[in-house]
């Protein structure tokens, strides 16, 4: 029997399904997801969910974390810059004031070959944000896939001062330490303001 882990935003929604290693049953209440059997990802208006497995969500984590860092610090890292000239991995770059573009190749989702090479995928702010919420409540989460968190790599000292629009928050996304403060970040708060405080689903068992 697999395990489900359902991590819910108003705009984004993190659906994952696997397998635990442990001596606890998988149909048991605290057993642990140790194998990704399958990950789906949904934002608001996208019509189909994007599913795929392991590749997909460390794809997901890697370039959610260096395209937001990227992006709040006001400096291109080298890091994300190398990572966004790579077609065989997922990338996330800002294309605009409030928009960003999600670009996966296909060989990482479970859909049929229609001779394309990627899906690009147009988010929000708020999508975006609302992907940060959900897979920092995935990393948090230790009985899921408690190893993905060797995937996220924080800001050294030297990043985090190189730019100086950089807001102080607490997300592991984020890569930043410090305890997060919605005065220092205009942004976060507004979303935050603007919703009610997001939903942790309660994990499933099919």
């Amino acid at each position: 029997m697999t395990i489900q882990r359902q991590f819910h935003l108003p705009n984004c929604k993190l659906n994952l399904e696997g397998l635990s290693q442990s001596g606890v049953s998988s149909a048991q209440i605290g057993a642990s997801m140790d194998v990704l059997l399958r990950c789906e990802c949904q934002f608001g208006d996208l019509q189909q969910p994007l599913v795929g497995g392991i590749d997909l969500l460390k794809g997901l984590v890697k370039a959610t974390n260096l395209c937001t860092q990227a992006w709040m610090s006001g400096v291109a890292h080298r890091r994300l810059h190398q990572l966004n000239k790579d077609p065989e991995v997922v990338q996330l770059q800002a294309t605009a004031a409030d928009h960003f573009e999600l670009i996966i190749p296909v060989k990482l989702l479970t859909i049929d070959d229609n001779g394309e090479e990627s899906v690009r995928v147009h988010l929000t702010t708020l999508e975006l944000f609302d992907l940060v919420e959900a897979l920092d409540q995935l990393l948090a989460d230790q009985q899921t896939l408690p190893n993905l968190s060797l995937a996220v790599r924080p800001l050294s000292r030297r990043e985090a001062a190189s730019g100086q629009g950089l807001k102080r928050s607490g997300s592991a996304i984020l890569g930043l330490p410090s305890a997060c403060d919605l005065s220092l970040c205009p942004l976060l708060a507004a979303h935050s303001q603007g919703q009610s405080t997001p939903h942790r689903s309660t994990p499933g068992h099919r």
